[in-house]
């Protein structure tokens, strides 16, 4: 009875698999040396804020879908950029060369609920994948020591 409790959890949880967490989290610093755009990893809300960490207000808030472009550009002549999807918003006038670490930039989202992690999910089927071989390794072994006569072969 306890095992097969067990079993429909360990399925139903596969299935579901494993869901991101809704809180606000870090995604992106602004950094003149490495300056990227990437896909957005989940539907949500995306916030700019000034500083190395989030502030009271963001400088700018977007609701983005997965895949859709978020990050930073530089011009050539140091004119710094938010991008969001085609959209580019100036971040200040001043050169890049004199950002100071304190005024940098950060980009973070809050994903909408209900979205499945492929990384936490991913763990979930190794993890039951290897519990499900090592019972399995263990039930032919007994099986095998109390049946000298049987090989599985």
């Amino acid at each position: 009875m306890v095992q097969r409790s067990i079993a429909w959890v360990l399925i139903a949880s596969m299935i579901m698999g494993c869901q991101t967490g809704t809180q606000e989290r870090i995604l992106m610093r602004f950094d003149p040396a490495k300056v990227q755009a990437i896909k957005a990893p989940y539907n949500g809300e995306y916030r700019l804020y000034r500083g190395s960490m989030p502030a009271d207000q963001p400088l700018l808030v977007r609701t983005l879908s997965r895949g859709d472009l978020v990050g930073f550009s530089q011009e050539p002549q140091g004119r710094a950029f938010a991008i969001i999807r085609s959209e580019r918003t100036a971040l200040n006038d001043l050169p890049a060369s004199s950002l100071a670490p304190a005024q940098g930039f950060v980009w973070t989202m809050r994903p909408d609920s209900g979205q499945i992690d492929a990384g936490k999910t991913a763990l979930l089927v190794l993890g039951v994948a290897a519990v499900v071989g090592v019972g399995v390794g263990i039930a032919v072994g007994v099986h095998a020591a109390q049946n000298p006569w049987w090989h599985p072969l």
